[in-house]
């Protein structure tokens, strides 16, 4: 059910269509390696009406949904602003485990955890080796290349 308007999913809407829930995101996912990304704490279930198109929508008016959010869902809504900078990394296979496992709880995550996890299990990074290539594109050394008018 949408946690603002109160419709149910599956439930006719105004436009005489059948309601789907999507989560809106308060933290975008887009930020590279939040770990907010993957947790339920971050979301809150709306229709798409309160999600994008209506004129208190969430995308389209965020002074009121936020304003709602601090009277509605302030442990949610603190949550974020108060962890919307943490960073862990998301490629470790230890981390994504933790996020994984803790997502089946169906509560926000630990993220001291998973920065205990990231230190104890640090990602092994494979460098490549710099080659040197000698002369451009067409195999030829810089000063052949260029033209000389004598």
């Amino acid at each position: 059910q949408c946690e603002y308007c109160g419709i149910k999913k599956g439930d006719i809407n105004k436009n005489g269509k059948v309601t789907k829930i999507d989560a809106h995101h308060l933290l975008s996912r887009n930020v590279k390696d939040s770990p907010l990304k993957f947790d339920l704490y971050n979301s809150v279930a709306v229709c798409p009406t309160c999600h994008k198109f209506g004129e208190d929508s969430f995308h389209r008016c965020p002074i009121t949904t936020i304003t709602w959010l601090i009277k509605n869902l302030p442990e949610r809504y603190y949550y974020v602003l108060n962890n919307h900078t943490v960073k862990v990394d998301l490629e470790n296979r230890k981390v994504l485990e933790v996020i994984e496992e803790q997502l089946k709880t169906l509560d926000h995550l630990d993220l001291d955890k998973m920065k205990e996890i990231e230190v104890a299990f640090p990602r092994i990074v494979k460098t490549r080796k710099k080659v040197q290539f000698k002369g451009n594109l067409f195999g030829e050394d810089s000063e052949s290349s260029s033209s000389s008018s004598a």
